[in-house]
């Protein structure tokens, strides 16, 4: 999966980070492909996508698989859409 912004390529990425309580946790990242800034995108990682403009990104992670969604370049902004996503899709209008 991947996106372009201001002319930097991204992609997001699933992680296995250390076990929590004997149980392996899969964690989301966005990368920027341009500088290698990594940015935590969450614990329990099922799946993302970018905006067909590349400017934002919708996540699903966590136990409840709370939908996110956020610009690319300011995740801290996140809002959660539903809860119970498994594989989120993002299509044109």
């Amino acid at each position: 999966m991947g996106g372009v912004l201001a002319g930097r390529s991204w992609a997001l990425v699933a992680t296995d980070a250390p076990e929590q309580d004997d149980q392996p946790v899969t964690r989301g990242r966005l990368v920027n492909l341009d500088t290698g800034e990594v940015v935590d995108v969450g614990p329990g990682f099922q799946g993302g996508t970018f905006s067909p403009d590349g400017r934002q990104v919708a996540s699903s992670s966590g136990d409840a698989a709370e939908l996110r969604t956020a610009p690319v370049d300011d995740l801290a902004t996140a809002e959660v859409v539903t809860t119970g996503v498994a594989v989120p899709i993002w299509l044109a209008a």
